[in-house]
């Protein structure tokens, strides 16, 4: 049989454009990084130029700075020592890559380099096995141990996170849930400023909490209400709405705190004093960690690349979407697949970031029943199995046509300035009705016996310490240098 002569040094796959493309859309699009940090290195990246090129750009975004030619040029001069290759070798690569911009193929890309650099340094460490193996002074065994610990190392079998938890572990982590419960601590819920939550544990990590109602009866106002309690005492959470923008949210929440109506602050002149209380309210609500981002709210899968994005940047352990059928109509397909998607992707992330949803969802209306139920709501019932808590609104005072003169089945309970929450589905929390004030103006949902947040944790009034979101210059210390 015939031996084949090849040079694998020469043949050994490569895909500069792939290279090229990867860091041309990292540049122009660097909320993408969050999506393949955990599986892109250097190493996979064949061009010197291109390899320090992407390790410039992974400091930049890790230390939250705008990812351009002046902060990869600064780093450079920084670390210049460290880099390995010289300016003009670096400028070409960056030449080359701020001419592509290909966030359509990115994710193919990126998996193609990472394929190719698994490839080459699996031959280079079959390559030393090679040599080593007809050495006959070394041990055979540990010249094949060695190596396919290597080859697991390059596959990623060692150090990958399995997802895979034993007995042993488990039982550790229920008996450290216990002590920080015994200490006053809960690392794995949010407190939402009500007490049909919170009494029960708060929103919890990897949970989706549904919020349904019918228009104009307040799902936004209880959405940004729980956001801004929880924001109040330094959870930081994303808000995405379709429906208000970054103004008219911000002037519902300073409506809420002062009285005067989002829509006098947004359209009339205020007298002074009303000015006053503006002023004051915005030098205290300045440091609150809730970030908008209105450019997510084009298509769901964009929010999604947001919410990472967000997790990273702020650590933000919410994210509201108001609301899931606006998201549906923006996507071509069958609604219910649709939506059933959208819901399942929500559940997906919450678990995969160990962080917590609020959507909120439209319900579908029923010319006999005038009270909401759980089958009402709209487009799928992949909602109610995505959910683990789902909350209807039950405000009968916002459609004064209906003639709805009492809640059903609680007639003692007046319908002015008051709405009834029904726990539908309550995992952890348990079914129930409860009854919460609502304030039209402020458009605020209260607890009607003065209940506040900051009752039950001991908060003080002063903002809890934002995630650090400014500036950084490069003066790392040596050790942090990732070249």
């Amino acid at each position: 049989m015939a031996q084949d002569n090849y040079n694998y040094q020469q043949v050994l796959p490569t895909d500069e454009s792939a290279e090229v493309n990867v860091l041309g859309t990292l540049i122009n699009h660097d909320e993408l990084f969050s999506q393949v940090e955990d599986v892109l290195s250097a190493d996979a990246f064949r061009c010197k130029g291109n390899k320090a090129l992407y390790r410039i750009i992974k400091y930049i975004i890790q230390h939250k700075n705008v990812v351009d030619e002046n902060s990869i040029v600064a780093c450079f001069e920084k670390f210049k020592d460290k880099i390995g290759v010289t300016i003009d070798e670096l400028r070409l690569s960056m030449m080359e890559a701020s001419a592509s911009d290909s966030p359509r193929t990115f994710q193919q890309d990126v998996e193609r380099i990472v394929d190719y650099g698994m490839r080459r340094n699996a031959w280079e460490e079959m390559q030393k096995a090679a040599k080593n193996v007809v050495t006959l002074t070394e041990n055979a065994d540990e010249i094949i141990s060695s190596a396919m610990k290597s080859l697991d190392v390059i596959r990623g079998s060692v150090n990958a996170d399995t997802g895979i938890v034993d007995a042993n572990a488990a039982i550790n982590m229920v008996c450290n849930q216990i002590n920080d419960n015994l200490a006053g601590i809960n690392k794995s819920s949010v407190k939402t400023g009500f007490r049909f939550m919170d009494g029960k544990g708060g929103a919890r990590e990897g949970s989706v909490i549904v919020i349904g109602a019918w228009t104009s009866v307040g799902k936004s106002s209880l959405a940004l209400n729980m956001a801004q309690n929880m924001a109040s005492v330094g959870t930081p959470v994303a808000y995405y709405s379709l429906e208000m923008g970054t103004v008219e949210l911000w002037a519902r929440i300073v409506s809420s705190k002062t009285g005067i109506s989002a829509g006098k602050i947004l359209g009339y002149p205020l007298k002074r004093e009303e000015v006053n209380m503006v002023d004051m309210e915005l030098s205290r609500l300045k440091e609150l960690p809730l970030y908008i981002d209105d450019k997510a709210t084009t298509k769901f899968s964009k929010m999604i690349r947001s919410v990472r994005t967000m997790v990273k940047k702020y650590g933000i352990k919410v994210f509201v979407v108001d609301y899931l059928q606006i998201f549906a109509q923006n996507n071509k397909g069958n609604e219910e697949a649709v939506i059933a998607a959208m819901a399942r992707e929500c559940k997906n992330i919450c678990r995969e970031l160990n962080i917590c949803c609020i959507l909120l969802s439209q319900l579908r209306r029923d010319k006999e029943e005038r009270h909401p139920t759980i089958d009402m709501l709209r487009g799928s019932g992949q909602i109610e199995e995505s959910a683990d808590v789902i909350v209807l609104i039950d405000r009968p005072e916002a459609h004064p046509e209906w003639g709805v003169n009492s809640y059903y089945g609680n007639p003692s309970v007046s319908i002015e300035g008051t709405a009834e929450l029904k726990v539908c589905k309550g995992r952890n929390i348990g079914l129930g009705r409860y009854y919460v004030g609502f304030d039209a103006t402020r458009t605020t949902f209260y607890e009607l016996d003065g209940y506040q947040i900051g009752d039950e944790i001991g908060y003080d009034g002063e903002v809890t310490e934002p995630v650090q979101t400014e500036q950084h210059h490069y003066e790392a210390e040596q050790s942090e240098i990732p070249f």
